[in-house]
Protein backbone atom coordinates (compact mmCIF):
# COMPACT_ATOMS: atom_id res chain seq x y z
CA UNK A 1 0.00 0.00 0.00
CA UNK A 2 1.33 3.47 -0.93
CA UNK A 3 0.99 6.46 0.98
CA UNK A 4 -1.89 8.13 -0.59
CA UNK A 5 -3.71 4.28 -0.25
CA UNK A 6 -3.26 4.25 3.28
CA UNK A 7 -4.41 8.37 4.10
CA UNK A 8 -7.49 7.28 1.50
CA UNK A 9 -7.96 4.10 3.60
CA UNK A 10 -7.99 5.70 7.10
CA UNK A 11 -10.30 8.05 6.00
CA UNK A 12 -12.72 5.16 4.59
CA UNK A 13 -12.36 3.34 8.18
CA UNK A 14 -13.34 6.66 9.22
CA UNK A 15 -16.02 6.74 7.59
CA UNK A 16 -17.49 3.39 8.16
CA UNK A 17 -16.56 3.12 11.61
CA UNK A 18 -14.40 0.66 11.01
CA UNK A 19 -11.70 0.22 14.07
CA UNK A 20 -10.25 -2.96 12.81
CA UNK A 21 -10.26 -2.16 9.46
CA UNK A 22 -7.81 1.37 10.51
CA UNK A 23 -6.21 -0.84 12.94
CA UNK A 24 -5.17 -3.07 10.23
CA UNK A 25 -3.03 -0.41 8.13
CA UNK A 26 -0.64 0.42 10.71
CA UNK A 27 2.91 -1.63 11.40
CA UNK A 28 3.72 -2.97 14.68
CA UNK A 29 5.66 0.24 15.56
CA UNK A 30 3.28 2.79 13.85
CA UNK A 31 1.98 5.54 15.61
CA UNK A 32 -1.31 7.41 15.51
CA UNK A 33 -0.39 10.82 16.57
CA UNK A 34 -4.82 11.92 16.90
CA UNK A 35 -4.45 15.17 19.29
CA UNK A 36 -7.50 13.93 20.95
CA UNK A 37 -5.81 10.39 21.76
CA UNK A 38 -4.74 10.58 25.42
CA UNK A 39 -1.16 9.03 24.73
CA UNK A 40 -0.72 8.38 20.56
CA UNK A 41 -1.40 4.55 20.01
CA UNK A 42 1.28 2.81 19.15
CA UNK A 43 1.08 -0.56 17.04
CA UNK A 44 -2.18 -2.17 15.85
CA UNK A 45 -3.73 -3.45 18.88
CA UNK A 46 -3.33 0.03 20.92
CA UNK A 47 -5.09 1.68 17.48
CA UNK A 48 -7.83 -1.09 17.48
CA UNK A 49 -8.66 -0.08 21.59
CA UNK A 50 -8.07 3.55 20.42
CA UNK A 51 -10.45 4.05 17.37
CA UNK A 52 -13.01 1.73 19.33
CA UNK A 53 -13.20 3.84 22.16
CA UNK A 54 -13.73 7.05 19.92
CA UNK A 55 -16.03 5.68 17.65
CA UNK A 56 -18.57 4.72 20.67
CA UNK A 57 -19.16 8.66 20.62
CA UNK A 58 -19.82 8.60 16.52
CA UNK A 59 -22.72 7.76 14.61
CA UNK A 60 -21.63 8.55 11.30
CA UNK A 61 -18.43 10.31 10.13
CA UNK A 62 -17.67 11.76 6.37
CA UNK A 63 -13.72 13.28 5.11
CA UNK A 64 -14.06 14.50 2.13
CA UNK A 65 -10.98 15.33 1.05
CA UNK A 66 -10.19 18.60 -1.13
CA UNK A 67 -6.47 18.33 -1.86
CA UNK A 68 -4.11 15.02 -1.39
CA UNK A 69 0.05 15.69 -1.70
CA UNK A 70 2.12 12.77 -1.97
CA UNK A 71 5.96 12.16 -2.26
CA UNK A 72 7.66 9.55 -1.81
CA UNK A 73 6.37 7.61 1.40
CA UNK A 74 4.12 10.29 2.58
CA UNK A 75 1.07 11.71 2.05
CA UNK A 76 -0.84 14.67 3.12
CA UNK A 77 -4.32 15.62 2.94
CA UNK A 78 -6.34 18.85 3.54
CA UNK A 79 -10.65 18.38 4.30
CA UNK A 80 -13.10 18.31 6.63
CA UNK A 81 -14.22 16.29 9.07
CA UNK A 82 -17.77 15.37 9.70
CA UNK A 83 -19.74 13.69 12.07
CA UNK A 84 -23.16 13.27 14.29
CA UNK A 85 -23.20 11.90 17.62
CA UNK A 86 -25.56 9.13 18.47
CA UNK A 87 -27.76 12.09 20.02
CA UNK A 88 -28.16 13.19 16.90
CA UNK A 89 -25.94 16.25 17.30
CA UNK A 90 -23.82 17.73 14.06
CA UNK A 91 -20.43 19.14 13.69
CA UNK A 92 -17.62 19.26 11.36
CA UNK A 93 -14.36 21.18 11.16
CA UNK A 94 -11.47 21.51 8.65
CA UNK A 95 -8.55 19.11 8.98
CA UNK A 96 -5.36 18.64 7.81
CA UNK A 97 -3.94 14.80 7.96
CA UNK A 98 -0.02 13.20 7.06
CA UNK A 99 0.60 9.39 6.10
CA UNK A 100 3.90 7.67 6.53
CA UNK A 101 4.18 4.10 4.78
CA UNK A 102 6.74 1.37 5.47
CA UNK A 103 6.72 -1.68 3.23
CA UNK A 104 2.85 -0.92 2.63
CA UNK A 105 1.93 0.05 6.03
CA UNK A 106 1.11 3.02 8.42
CA UNK A 107 4.52 3.63 10.44
CA UNK A 108 3.19 7.47 11.24
CA UNK A 109 -0.39 9.10 10.46
CA UNK A 110 -0.73 12.35 12.18
CA UNK A 111 -3.92 14.68 11.66
CA UNK A 112 -3.94 18.72 12.75
CA UNK A 113 -7.47 20.35 13.53
CA UNK A 114 -8.51 22.56 16.54
CA UNK A 115 -9.61 20.77 18.81
CA UNK A 116 -11.55 23.51 20.30
CA UNK A 117 -13.95 22.57 17.50
CA UNK A 118 -14.41 19.51 19.01
CA UNK A 119 -18.22 19.48 21.01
Amino acid sequence: MDAETALRELCAGWERLDAAGVAALFAPDGVYEGPLFESFPVGPDAVLAACTAAFADLAEVRIPLRHVGVGGDVAMGEGTFAYATPAGERAEFPLVMVAEVRDGLLVRFTEYFDTAAVG
